[in-house]
């Protein structure tokens, strides 16, 4: 013991008070006592200051010891309260062990006070820590039972067999049970929709097992009949001991949730349904530019180009004007090669006249004066893989990204590829220049990351694929778009 012990002491006799005091001291123990020998002065020392013990005597002349001990556990049951008294009967210190009190030592035998002292704080201790373990446990136990009880979300709690033990109060509002009417009864039976039964009871097992379940989405089914969606998350109970006692279901309403994503998927439906509307009257608009140019602009340059050569031959001088017209005649001769290139690349005629590989190659003649173009394509014939519309597309894909390339890469070398696997078809880009953080420009708002851009992921939906950029600064740029075709 090391600190000095505040004992209070109940005793009428002097000489026994000293040989209490000499034993304690003789045992060791560093102390103060404060002796009292009537129920008043026994309430007025308890009121001023509690002790770390008390020691009674039994038989009083005035006050009876059980009468104290009785006291003192109203006012403070953690105090150790031993008898230090004369001969007292087994039955009457049987007793007092009941009554409260921690020990009783006979006066004759006084010299194991200083370990009953001791044994007794040691217990008062060991009390007073288990009465605070259990208040925090009960404090716990009305914090979750509050919580429980508040909560916005469904938390119903099942036992190993998966009957209900527990319904809060948000429970019963959004399915309309009571609690009283569902205890005891099967979860799965009242909430759980028929086509997710099976599913349902392989997740229970599973966490039976010790698999927590988070994300798990299954309707509740209602009292009215009626489902609305939830989101589960689901863990397994123990008890003290460490035995499984059940699982707590926690659902979260997600109908709204629902509903929003059935809104921004319509949303985006309509908004792809404009895009391809939008791209298709491109198309047609691109079809009728190019047919005006190489019909009608065309034709009346070569128109002119004929009657300045006509007019040519017709004059004999002066020379100077002869010459200046076949300047003219070959400066229309270039006219009309650059209305042609523009209309071919409106619309390339050779795409529909003899298919898409070789618009394809077409289009890296082009390109091939600017940049050195290497190719593989391991489909040669795509024609019966797509339709005609699917095939501008994809020839408008790489149009797109060898424009890209143009404005942007500072590149040297181009490779494109043309692949076929596991169901799919894969066109690739790719590019040795300056290349791009890919992150930066995704995070970028629509209108933000580029025409260009925001047309390849576009296009790339119309034929029900998907596109992919790869790209780092100074590690150039692979531009990857997939496309699903039947084997």
């Amino acid at each position: 013991m090391g600190k000095k012990l505040d004992i209070l002491m109940l005793e009428d006799v002097d000489s026994d008070a000293e040989l209490v005091k000499f034993e304690l001291r003789k045992a060791g123990v560093d102390f103060t006592i404060r002796r009292v020998d009537t129920r008043k002065d026994f309430l007025k020392e308890l009121e001023a200051r509690l002790p770390d013990v008390i020691l009674g005597d039994y038989n009083l002349p005035t006050f009876n010891g059980l009468a104290a001990l009785k006291l003192s556990r109203k006012i403070c049951p953690d105090v150790p309260f031993i008898f230090v008294s004369g001969a007292i009967g087994e039955e009457v210190a049987v007793d007092t062990l009941k009554e409260g009190a921690t020990d009783y030592v006979l006066k004759q035998r006084l010299t194991r006070l200083g370990a009953a002292v001791e044994r007794a704080l040691e217990d008062a201790a060991k009390h007073r820590q288990l009465r605070q373990a259990e208040e925090m446990l009960k404090e716990s136990e009305e914090r979750f039972r509050t919580l429980f009880q508040t909560a916005g979300n469904v938390i119903a709690v099942v036992t190993p067999e998966g009957r209900i033990s527990e319904f809060n109060l948000e429970a019963e509002r959004i399915t309309g049970w009571q609690r009283q009417e569902v205890l005891g009864k099967s979860f799965l039976r009242l909430f759980v929709p028929p086509a997710f039964a099976e599913a349902v009871k392989a997740d229970f097992q599973k966490v039976l097992a010790g698999r927590e379940t988070r994300g798990f989405e299954m309707p509740l089914k209602l009292r009215d009949g009626k489902e609305r969606p939830f989101l589960w998350n689901v863990n397994r109970l123990l008890g003290k001991d460490g035995q499984i006692i059940g699982e707590i279901a926690i659902g979260q309403d997600i109908t709204e949730r629902k509903q929003a994503e059935e809104s921004l998927r319509e949303s985006e439906q309509k908004l792809r349904l404009l895009t391809t509307q939008i791209l298709n009257a491109q198309e047609d608009e691109r079809k009728r530019i190019s047919r005006e140019l190489h019909d009608e602009l065309g034709q009346s340059l070569t128109v002119l180009k004929l009657g300045l050569r006509g007019v040519n031959r017709y004059l004999s001088e002066p020379p100077e004007i002869k010459e200046e017209l076949e300047n003219i005649a070959l400066y229309l001769d270039e006219t009309i090669e650059k209305v042609r290139r523009l209309s071919r690349a409106l619309s390339p005629a050779i795409l529909e006249d003899l298919g898409l590989v070789p618009a394809l190659k077409y289009l890296m003649d082009e390109f091939s004066p600017h940049y050195t173009i290497n190719h593989h394509f391991a489909i040669e014939d795509l024609d019966h893989l797509f339709p005609k519309e699917a095939q501008i597309i994809i020839f408008r894909i790489f149009q797109e990204s060898l424009t890209n390339i143009a404005k942007h890469a500072q590149a040297s070398k181009v490779h494109l590829a043309i692949r076929q696997a596991d169901g799919e078809v894969l066109f690739e880009v790719e590019d040795d220049g300056q290349g791009f953080e890919v992150g930066t420009i995704l995070s970028r708002s629509t209108l933000n990351k580029g025409l260009g851009v925001a047309a390849l992921y576009e296009r790339a939906k119309m034929l029900g694929g998907s596109l992919q950029i790869q790209s780092r600064k100074g590690g150039g740029t692979r531009i990857t778009c997939s496309v699903p075709v039947e084997k």
